[in-house]
């Protein structure tokens, strides 16, 4: 579905006025979230689609784009957290699912992030059934290579904005 409202955003960008693109990729947007909760990313690509395919000339113009392009997407993002904070049958995780805190989220991203680039390169003891310890320092070998990796294509994608824009999309 995301895919789809991306294509759908960049047919309407053709056209000045709200357009039927721009409600198909509205609405697929909405799938998109109702599918999958990382869908909530969208605005942020759109943004980044925009700097990178039409940069703005002057910081007032990319201001403009935040009212008159981003906004019908972030008010249904705002929307579905409303309904997902008020309807239980919304929520992620089951009852009774263990919960941890956000310093330990954050370190499981980053190991998570180090565990995906190992698959990559070296893919074995791939099954459905994956379970990633938690980890409880900075000091995990896995959270260091996550971070580390995640330090150099941030620092690779600022180094190619100026060369190449549409390849530090491809890096983000």
């Amino acid at each position: 579905f995301l895919l789809l409202a991306l294509l759908a955003y960049r047919e309407g960008q053709r056209a000045a006025e709200l357009n039927r693109y721009r409600y198909a990729s509205l609405a697929a947007f909405l799938l998109a979230l109702l599918s999958k909760e990382t869908a909530m990313i969208f605005p942020a690509l759109l943004a980044l689609y925009d700097l990178t395919t039409d940069p703005p000339d002057r910081p007032r113009e990319l201001l403009g784009r935040l009212w008159s392009r981003y906004l019908p997407y972030l008010a249904i993002l705002v929307a579905y957290g409303g309904l997902r904070a008020i309807i239980p049958d919304l929520q992620v995780a089951p009852s009774g699912a263990p919960t941890i805190s956000l310093g330990q989220r954050l370190l499981l991203v980053v190991r998570v992030f180090g565990e995906y680039l190992r698959l990559l390169g070296v893919p074995q003891d791939l099954h459905m059934e994956r379970t990633v310890p938690l980890p409880t320092s900075l000091h995990d070998p896995m959270v260091l290579a996550g971070a580390s990796a995640l330090v150099f294509l941030i620092g690779l994608a600022l180094w190619a904005w100026p060369r190449a824009r549409f390849l530090t999309l491809g890096i983000g």
